[in-house]
């Protein structure tokens, strides 16, 4: 782009004179640039051009933003006092009635074997007498013979409930159900061998 030198107007390509103040236009010719300077000014053109761009700096490089680390939990190990789980154990005893500790373990398989007829009678009212003193000297026979008095006991209270009227027969009633449903159990576990408490009762003890 050239411009006028007497008064600075703006001159197009080729224009010999000044649009504006009609003087001559005189071209001065460029210095012609040496071949090696030429060739040296490109080369550094094309160099800046064609360097990549360092990693993870280009224009549309992602910015990568360490993940945050959660601190790892340590591992809960259980108290001296917890009680281990068991995978056959129910949910609830509601599920179960007959979920109560059981002390077969306690006592000598010989002894339950020989004294399962006698611990069966433990349940049977009054008969509970007869395994009480002829064997007195078994461990197996004594702990049924205590959930058998314990049944007594409460066969005792439904007999006695059950004499007055309205809402105390209605619970003698009950618990005269209640009271079979104990039998039933307790003779289960006698014939099984098994030194299992009653519910809700057998926790007593009135025999040492």
């Amino acid at each position: 782009m050239a411009f006028c030198s007497n008064c600075g107007s703006r001159l197009e390509e080729g224009q010999k004179f000044c649009t504006n103040c009609g003087a001559q236009v005189e071209y001065v010719p460029a210095a012609p640039q040496p071949p090696a300077a030429a060739a040296e000014t490109f080369a550094a053109g094309a160099a800046v051009q064609q360097a990549p761009a360092p990693e993870g700096q280009g224009a549309y490089a992602r910015e990568e933003r360490p993940e945050p680390q959660t601190a790892a939990r340590p591992t809960e190990q259980p108290g001296p006092n917890a009680v281990p789980f068991r995978a056959d154990e129910p949910k609830n005893k509601a599920a179960n009635p007959n979920h109560t500790p059981d002390s077969t373990g306690d006592y000598d398989p010989a002894d339950i074997a020989s004294h399962k007829g006698m611990s069966v009678l433990a349940y049977f009212s009054v008969l509970v007498l007869i395994p009480l003193l002829a064997a007195k000297d078994s461990r197996y026979t004594r702990f049924h013979v205590n959930q058998g008095l314990l049944l007594l006991i409460l066969d005792a209270i439904v007999v006695i409930l059950r004499k007055f009227d309205g809402i105390l027969h209605l619970i003698g009633t009950l618990g005269g159900f209640f009271a079979f449903v104990l039998f039933i159990i307790g003779v289960a576990n006698a014939v099984k061998g098994r030194a299992k408490e009653l519910p809700l009762i057998g926790k007593f003890r009135l025999l040492s």
